[in-house]
Parts: C-alpha cells; sequence; structure tokens
C-alpha cells in the first residue's frame, strides 16, 4: 500500500517529529499521499488493516471544482519534485506534466475553461515556488531519505488495481467519469 486517506489513518508520534506531518504549502489534496512516500523513504512501511471499517461524515462530492483540480494537480507535482530521486523524477515528472496538459486539453475541448486553467496554473504554481520546493527537496533526500526508488517502487507495485491508478492519475477523490471531462 502506497498511501492511506487522510480522513482515518495512526501513525507514531516519533515518526511525525522525525518526518514531519502535513507540508503546510498544500491546503488540500495529496497531502496525505505526500506524508506516505516520505514514510516509504524513511525506511518505514504504510499499512492497512483490511477489516477496519471507517465511518465519515460527509464525503465526496461528484463535482469536481476547479479549486480541488488546482489543489490537487499542485501537491501531486510538488510530491514528485520533493521526494523522488533525480533518475526517476526525470522519467515521470514530463510525463505526468505532458498528462496534465491532455487533460487540460480535454477540458477545454469541452469548454470547461476554469478547470484548464487550474491545471495549468498548478503546474505553474510548481515552477514559480521551485526554489521552495528545492529547499524541501534537499532535505528530504539528505535527511529522510533511505532507500532507493527502485526499492519503493517495487514495493508499492505489487498487487495495483486498475482503480487505484485512475484515481492516482485523474482525480483526488478517485471519482472521475470520463464522460464528464
Amino acid at each position: 500500500m502506497y498511501s492511506v486517506k487522510g480522513a482515518c489513518f495512526l501513525t507514531r508520534k516519533s515518526l511525525i517529529e522525525k518526518l514531519g506531518l502535513f507540508d503546510e504549502d498544500y491546503f488540500a489534496y495529496f497531502e496525505e499521499t505526500d506524508f506516505c512516500h516520505r514514510v516509504w523513504l524513511s525506511g518505514s512501511k504504510v499499512l492497512y488493516e483490511p477489516s477496519s471499517e471507517i465511518y465519515h461524515l460527509g464525503g465526496p462530492n461528484k463535482e469536481v471544482s476547479p479549486i480541488i483540480q488546482f489543489h490537487s494537480y499542485k501537491n501531486r507535482i510538488a510530491t514528485y519534485i520533493k521526494n523522488f530521486e533525480n533518475k526517476t523524477l526525470f522519467i515521470i515528472l514530463p510525463v505526468h506534466v505532458l498528462m496534465c496538459l491532455a487533460i487540460s486539453v480535454l477540458y477545454l475541448v469541452k469548454g470547461k475553461v476554469l478547470y484548464s486553467f487550474a491545471i495549468i496554473s498548478a503546474i505553474f504554481w510548481n515552477f514559480l515556488n521551485i526554489n521552495m520546493l528545492l529547499s524541501k527537496r534537499s532535505f528530504i533526500q539528505e535527511k529522510l531519505r533511505k532507500i532507493k526508488d527502485a526499492t519503493l517502487l517495487t514495493e508499492i507495485k505489487k498487487n495495483v488495481k486498475i482503480s487505484y491508478c485512475k484515481h492516482f492519475l485523474f482525480d483526488p477523490r478517485g471519482i472521475y467519469d470520463f464522460e464528464e471531462i
């Protein structure tokens, strides 16, 4: 399991003290994934209890707003920049940004200009804040990292479900209807 949902997870206080909790520059979306990525990099593991039941008041809204899109894409790109080794980053980041641009074009074709603008803004936010991200990256790579990306990617690719891939690539909550684009 690569990441858990922020609505309900347990972690050791010592791990939070070592890694920090959520990145303060992440307003919402992908912050728990960033934390879990750092957990893995520190040599710890992310586990889940399949028989547990979680009750969450509220729940996902079918409509994904441009603000949600902005924060989701912004934070995902920032997480990649901060956490991946150079070799992995130089492969994943360009592919991901190209996919983001393709999705942005699809939104434009469907007349959803604000959604398209949100994704483009998320990409540019990362360029405009690259010095801050590189500072965080330096800390993560030099102080926290205990394992190589190859080890991490081998571990997290076990038993990946297609629904997770769809969530990971397209939507912060795993609710994505291709007809809506």
